[in-house]
């Protein structure tokens, strides 16, 4: 796009009018299907390109005038948004990128561009620019390292007072006929192309020094390969960037063209490398290094990113709300905490909790067994993409610990070895705790677990239940975790308790009836048992043949069947006719069954 530069425009002798040129620029910006696709076709090389956006222009330059606002010729740049005169590795990172990769936030640029005085922005279609990240002058064998984070860089002389002076004119600085570099490279801008579209291309040295991130002339501590070889001098060998920008020129004849820095043979480029250096290392390994050719805005993981809060180990934490930076390249991202580290397969949740393309979000805990106020735990977060996924923080997990906000019981009984099969469990009353979750462990696992609300068990200081349950002989645990509306609190510390082990109690002696009666509904009466608790009565009428009929049976409850030394029943609802009869008592308690009593004849007239 042309952009007019007003004070030029007073100067006469332009080859075309004003409105002639807008039309013109206008007709093939409409006519995009005339213009050949915009990405570069190249021989296959290892390596990969990437497409970026113009970005904005300013008189600054980071590199030659760091900290120095205006003080250099206009410059259009690419790449980072936030690129200026105070620019860092740092802020280029965290300041977003027009590149359609993410983890490409580098800053490049070059001078404004010029033709017959009228500005031209690089913005020849979508995606406008692109730079190519290639594999030159590595000898098979050779690692190709990434560029170091923060890497400056100048190509071409901004100074030159004749295309002599600009050494790199018709090599590694080429002016084209675009869209991409097929066109015949020429030291000198086209006088024409049928495109439409001009390119300035710019071929960077890829040897380093190896030790500096610049130098005073800020070229010298780069070099270009020696017969396809980095020199001794420059021994690491970095990728090769090669630029395309691209100027909106029309198929007419082409104007003079000039740069914001003087005459076209000024041209240079600045570049400031800030790539994600994750993004950039895998980039580096999997193409380049690999043998492969990438293509253009190639998918990778997830750049590197960083948790924020809650802070590693911090305590006391009430407020579970978790924040991290934004990894480039992601498009959501997961949490996961756990009482276990390093639990990669999120187990503790049944897998990784996706949260969307946020970088802070809130775990709702309250009604969440998984969340225990007062414990500590482990976090992490991974970002995710199709091409793959990144744990924060080069996978390194970090730890919180919860305030106690809802409070732990402290147990009370049973505890040691007690005598009843059938146990009241008392615990204190935690202030604030509506409910009480009651866990019982015996020799094979849990025997009893049960909520219970406060109100309905919780009397003062103290809470007390009994289960409906009989325990067996055998060794016990038993725990209580309290809850409230704001969430779930710790278990309390166990104990234990042992149920002795019961023996089955001993033979009834039957005392009456006995021998002739008058009584149609007769009491039972037998001698009480040591032990026994239940008692099972059998009575049975002997018929003439000597066979035996049920009369009755039925257990009873030594508790309301016993007083003192014996126990007595008269059965409801049943009344004897006459005849003879028998009848014996069984024991039973915890421990088994006792034998039988002795049998006790009886008749009626």
């Amino acid at each position: 796009m042309k952009i007019q530069n007003i004070p030029q425009l007073s100067v006469d002798g332009v080859k075309i009018t004003t409105l002639i040129r807008f039309l013109l620029v206008l007709c093939i910006i409409v006519a995009g299907t005339a213009v050949k696709p915009h990405v570069v076709e190249a021989a296959a090389k290892p390596g990969w390109i990437v497409s970026c956006m113009y970005s904005h222009s300013l008189n600054d330059d980071p590199i030659v005038f760091p900290g120095q606002v205006g003080a250099s010729h206009l410059h259009d740049f690419a790449g980072a948004k936030t690129a200026n005169a105070f620019s860092t590795f740092n802020s280029l990172l965290a300041g977003g990128t027009t590149c359609a990769m993410p983890g490409d936030t580098s800053s490049y640029w070059v001078p404004a561009l010029y033709e017959d005085g009228i500005r031209i922005l690089p913005q020849a279609r979508s995606g406008n620019t692109v730079f190519y990240y290639r594999r030159i002058g590595a000898p098979d064998g050779t690692i190709v390292k990434p560029f170091p984070p923060g890497l400056r860089i100048i190509i071409g002389n901004a100074r030159a007072m004749s295309p002599q002076e600009n050494f790199g004119l018709g090599t590694t600085i080429v002016f084209r006929c675009g869209p991409g570099e097929g066109g015949t490279p020429l030291p000198a801008p086209p006088t024409q192309c049928d495109s439409g579209i001009m390119v300035m291309s710019l071929s960077f040295p890829n040897c380093w020094d190896g030790v500096n991130l610049d130098s005073v002339d800020h070229r010298s501590h780069m070099a270009y390969p020696v017969n396809s070889r980095c020199p001794a001098s420059h021994p690491v060998n970095l990728p090769r960037l090669e630029s395309f920008f691209r100027y909106i020129v029309g198929t007419g004849p082409i104007g003079t063209i000039t740069l914001d820095s003087g005459p076209y043979y000024t041209a240079h480029q600045d570049f400031f490398n800030a790539w994600n250096p994750a993004t950039l290392q895998t980039l580096v390994t999997n193409c380049i290094n690999a043998g492969i050719d990438c293509g253009t805005n190639p998918s990778v993981p997830p750049g590197s990113f960083a948790k924020l809060s809650p802070a590693n180990n911090a305590t006391n934490i009430s407020s579970i709300m978790l924040s991290w930076a934004g990894s480039p390249g992601a498009t959501s991202y997961q949490y996961c905490f756990s009482p276990n580290l390093n639990d990669n397969n999120c187990v503790h949740l049944s897998g990784w909790t996706d949260v969307g393309n946020v970088t802070s979000y809130t775990i709702p805990v309250a009604n969440d067994p998984r969340f225990i106020w007062g414990n500590t735990y482990y976090w992490q977060i991974r970002a995710s993409n199709s091409a793959g996924t990144r744990l924060a923080n080069d996978d390194t997990w970090w730890a919180f610990t919860t305030a106690n906000l809802v409070g732990r019981a402290t147990l009370l009984s049973p505890r040691g070895s007690i005598i009843e099969s059938i146990p009241t469990f008392r615990w204190n009353n935690v202030t604030g705790t509506t409910w009480y979750y009651l866990w019982i462990n015996g020799p094979s696992g849990n025997v009893f677990k049960q909520w219970y609300q406060t109100t309905a068990i919780c009397s003062g200081g103290t809470c007390a239940v009994t289960p409906s349950i009989t325990l067996p002989p055998g060794n016990f645990t038993w725990w209580v975790q309290t809850w409230s509306p704001t969430g779930y609190g710790q278990w309390s510390d166990g104990m234990t308790f042992n149920t002795p082990v019961v023996t089955p109690p001993g033979t009834a002696a039957l005392i009456s009836p006995n021998g002739s009666i008058s009584d149609t509904t007769p009491n039972y009466t037998w001698n009480s048992v040591s032990g026994s608790t239940w008692y099972y009565l059998w009575v049975s009428k002997v018929n003439s043949d000597g066979s035996l009929t049920t009369a009755h049976t039925k257990w009873y409850d030594a508790s309301v069947v016993c007083s003192g030394a014996t126990c007595s029943i008269s059965p409801d609802g049943v009344t004897l006719t006459s005849g003879n009869y028998r009848w014996w008592i069984q024991t039973w308690n915890t421990g088994g069954y006792g034998p039988w009593s002795n049998l006790m004849n009886f008749s009626l007239p």
